[in-house]
This record gives C-alpha cells, sequence and structure tokens, in this order.
C-alpha cells in the first residue's frame, strides 16, 4: 500500500490495517472506530476527522478491512442496534465465552455482526463469509 495516497492516515493505522480481522466503523456523524486483533485482546482508535475518514475507508477497503458504513443509515434502527446489541468481538477467541445469550453485553464475532448492520442499510465492504449459524460470545 502506497502511503503517498492516503497522508493523513498516520503510518501505525496504516500497517494496522492490513492484518487479518480489523473492522472499520462509521455511523452517522462520522463517528469512527477501527478495531485491531493483538495477541491478548485488540487495540482500537478513534476520533477521527471527516478528511482523515474520506481516506481511512478507500485505504481499509483495498487492505481487505471489514468496513461498516452506517453514514446513510436511518438512524432509528441504527441506534436500536447500537444501544440494544450485540457488541463485536475483534480478538483472539479463546478469551471469549460462548453461551448463546443475545443481549446488550453479548458480542458476536465479526462475520455474524457485519450482516446485521448490513440488514438496516448500512453499507458493508469486504463482508467475512459465515460459517453457518451466529455465535454469540459472552463476557
Amino acid at each position: 500500500m502506497d502511503p503517498t495516497r492516503f497522508p493523513l492516515v498516520r503510518p501505525d493505522i496504516l500497517e494496522a490495517i492490513q492484518q487479518p480481522d480489523v473492522l472499520l466503523q462509521i455511523g452517522p456523524s462520522y463517528i469512527a472506530s477501527l478495531e485491531v486483533p493483538t495477541q491478548t485482546a485488540s487495540a482500537s482508535w478513534s476520533g477521527f476527522s471527516q478528511a482523515l475518514i474520506e481516506q481511512l475507508v478507500p485505504a481499509a477497503i483495498e487492505a481487505g478491512v471489514t468496513v461498516i458504513d452506517a453514514r446513510e443509515c436511518p438512524i432509528e434502527p441504527y441506534r436500536k442496534l447500537v444501544v440494544c446489541g450485540p457488541m463485536v468481538a475483534v480478538g483472539p477467541s479463546r478469551a471469549w465465552r460462548i453461551d448463546g445469550a443475545r443481549h446488550s453485553l453479548s458480542s458476536l464475532t465479526t462475520t455474524d455482526y457485519a450482516p446485521l448492520y448490513a440488514a438496516i442499510g448500512a453499507t458493508v465492504h469486504n463482508m467475512p463469509l459465515s460459517s453457518g449459524e451466529p455465535q454469540a460470545i459472552a463476557a
């Protein structure tokens, strides 16, 4: 990836988005978060400017990152999904406990999480392929 094409994106972020299982979420009002798995948990970045997001999105798509772009989503279904859950689990699966529950504190893998946003009108780039039934994960 040529960093000169994305001058506003810091080199450490460009490096991070080239790892597997990375998730970039953009919500209404350009609120964005970038989740990157590490060996023991995940690292995250947020607080991006609108100009940076405009460069980060194409860089992330090019790198194969799952990008959930909900900027144009209807606000009510978006709020319901964000408030009522589930959350996304990014990181090593050995740290998760699967119990099948779905509540505001339960989590899903990116594979099962991204289609929920697609169903409410978000644009999902590089959607991971589902392996079957969604797996709920609760801490």
